[in-house]
This record gives structure tokens, sequence and C-alpha cells, in this order.
């Protein structure tokens, strides 16, 4: 039920409504007419289904964060402690305090323009997107109609190239490594792909050199100094080919490791190595050493290596996609289409081909514009 009555001593008009718990709603206006329109607006969000209750509204942002943080359970470790990072550092210190029903699109957007000036695109954008998921929970939860954190202008993120090595620079990288280890791995994340935490958590049992294949089924995260074993980057596992020198070097690897289960890439003490301290105790120098800095070369390069090495053999998108561990072949051509080789001259020189061996009747078909122009000029 709905209705409006004017208040004592004429100074104004109230509208009453209440919702579906039978709680009682109202709000004072000026005149009648804005009343009605009000009890209108109600109405119709309560039929587009989009309707929100006021009170739910006075919710804040801090209390909300919370609530959708538990909702992030199930995803991976290092995905929560990014979570968790954003919203300590950047977006609660701004919206703790601040009731979800009060967020407008415009107090998203000057807060994205100020962080922008003074934090990198990225840290902007998942900041936002940390922002974004908290609100879409207060408007499932009917706490309020729209995402005011939705359609806010980002800013774009830089574009970076991508650096790759050739062959014989990531032999030499690998030759400056300083333990069999160290130069086993690096030819490993340079020829076959894998991310580093796939490739540290490589145990002898995932391993058919018979058939030069390494079987991807774990991948292991930093998080917050400790390492959180868990699935690979898109929870599929996945088969990949190695080389034949490169089964070789794993073979003599594995005659030093610890067993089926053990770490291939272990350290002394037989644990996991850590990416953290391996970039800066031992991939940095030997890059260093071989003059592949400045600008720093990053262990994620040599993913980038693989992919270039394999579409220089002769790798189609699709087997790319499979060794690399991409959830799609359209993500595959999106970061590496440019490193295929350019088939527009194989295509036009395809198509001159076809036309000379064409029949000699078929001149008509070929020349169609002048067939088109001949049936114009009889109409």
């Amino acid at each position: 039920m709905a209705h409006v009555q004017r208040l004592s001593g004429g100074r104004g008009w109230q509208a009453r409504y209440r919702d579906a718990d039978r709680r009682e709603h109202a709000r004072n206006f000026k005149t009648k007419r804005d009343a009605l329109r009000w009890l209108d607006s109600v109405t119709a969000s309560k039929v587009r289904g989009d309707y929100s209750d006021p009170r739910a509204g006075r919710a804040t942002v801090g209390e909300l964060a919370e609530i959708w943080f538990d909702t992030t359970l199930p995803l991976k470790p290092s995905t929560r402690a990014n979570y968790r990072s954003l919203l300590d550092t950047h977006v609660l210190p701004r919206w703790s305090e601040r009731e979800v029903g009060s967020l407008t699109m415009s107090d998203t957007g000057t807060w994205v323009a100020e962080m922008s000036a003074h934090r990198s695109a990225s840290v902007t954008r998942k900041s936002l997107g940390v922002l974004r998921q908290v609100l879409e929970l207060a408007v499932r939860d009917r706490r309020m109609a729209v995402n005011p954190a939705l359609g806010v202008t980002q800013p774009r993120l830089p574009m970076t190239e991508q650096r790759v090595l050739n062959a014989v620079d990531l032999q030499s990288l690998a030759e400056a490594m300083p333990t069999r280890r160290d130069r086993v791995l690096v030819l490993t994340l340079g020829w076959v792909g894998l991310r580093f935490g796939e490739a540290v958590a490589l145990e002898a049992r995932d391993t058919d050199l018979l058939r030069r294949r390494l079987r991807i089924t774990r991948s292991a995260t930093e998080v917050r100094g400790r390492l959180e074993m868990g699935s690979p980057k898109t929870h599929a596992a996945r088969t990949v080919a190695i080389p034949a020198f490169l089964g070789e070097e794993l073979a003599a690897l594995m005659a030093e490791s610890g067993g089926e289960t053990a770490p291939l890439f272990a350290d002394v003490s037989g644990s996991m190595i850590r990416g953290t301290n391996w970039k800066r105790r031992t991939f940095d120098p030997a890059a260093l050493a071989i003059g592949l800095t400045p600008p720093p070369l990053r262990i994620h390069d040599l993913r980038h290596t693989a992919a270039s090495l394999s579409i220089l053999a002769g790798a189609n998108v699709k087997s790319v996609q499979q060794q690399l561990g991409h959830r799609s072949a359209t993500l595959t051509l999106d970061r590496y289409g440019h490193l295929f080789p350019d088939e527009l001259d194989t295509l036009g020189d395809a198509l001159e081909t076809l036309r000379l061996g064409a029949p000699a009747d078929s001149g008509r078909i070929l020349d169609h514009s002048a067939a088109v122009i001949e049936i114009g000029a009889g109409l």
C-alpha cells in the first residue's frame, strides 16, 4: 500500500508505503506532486525488479567488503592475497565508513581520477575492480539499485613490448647459471614456456622422457612469504612437449633428485625454490653477466621466448595454446599473433594462381563487374 497525506500545519506532504516485509517507509516533500512522483518511482522499481530497501543501503562499504571477501574463499590463495591487499591499501581507506546507498558514479569516478594521478594504471584498475565486486554484492542483496562503479572511465594500461630471446642468447643465459639445476630450469622455461610456478612444482613423476612429455598438474605460488601449492592458472592440467636435448638434461637432473615426488628444481635443502630469491640471487646476475640488461630481463620473458621459438619452429596456434596453457586460441593470438608469419603475400599469390588456372569460359564470372554494368544498361 502507498498513500500521500498532508503534514500538520500545512508544511508539506508525506509519502508512505510498505515493502514486501510489511515495513513502512516514509519521505517528506514540499509538494503533493513531488510526493506522488516519488511513490511512482518506487512502484516502477518494484515492477522492474530493481527495488532496493533504503534502510539496507545504510550498510557501509567496509561491512560489505568483509562479507564479499569471505565469498572469495574458493579462489586461489594468491588471488585472495591480492584482493586483501587492494582492499586494505586502496579501497577501505577511502570508502570504509561510507554507506553503500549514498555512493554515486561521480564519487567513484573522482576517486579513480585521483588514484590515476598517484598510482599506476594497473593498480588503479584493479582497485576499481575490487570496489565494483563489493558494490555488485550490494546490488544483488537489494541494498542499491545500480552499481556506481560500472561505466567509470579507467586509465589505459601502457603498451609493454614483449621481450624475447633468440636461441643463442637463451643458451648463453643458461650457461651463465651457477648450477645444473639453474641451467636446466632456464632451458625449461625458455623452450617449453611453463609459468615459473608450474616449473618449480614439477616432480620426477611428471616426466615421460620416452615420449618427451611433461605433465603439468600443479603450480606453486609465493603468498606473503609462504609457498602455496595449487592447480595451474587455468585450473586445467595439460601435457606439453619438450625437445630431445631437454629430455637428456632432465634425465641427468632426475638422477640427482630425491625420488619420484621430490621437486626437480629443489634448493640445497630439497625444497622448492622461491621465485623472488632465485631472481635476485641467480637469474639477475646471470642476465647482467652476459649483457641482457638493461632493461631488466624478467623471468616471465622466458615464457614469451618459448612462444616465439615455437612459432619460429612452425607450430600452429592450437599447438602454442596447448603448450602455454591458455584458455583459448584467441588469447594466444591476442598475445602472440604478431609473431606468426604474415601470410598476406601467400594469399595474394594463391588468388593469382587461381585466376590464371581458371577455365576460359569463367571470365564472365571473374569479371562480374562488367556484366553488372551491361545488364544495368539494358534496363
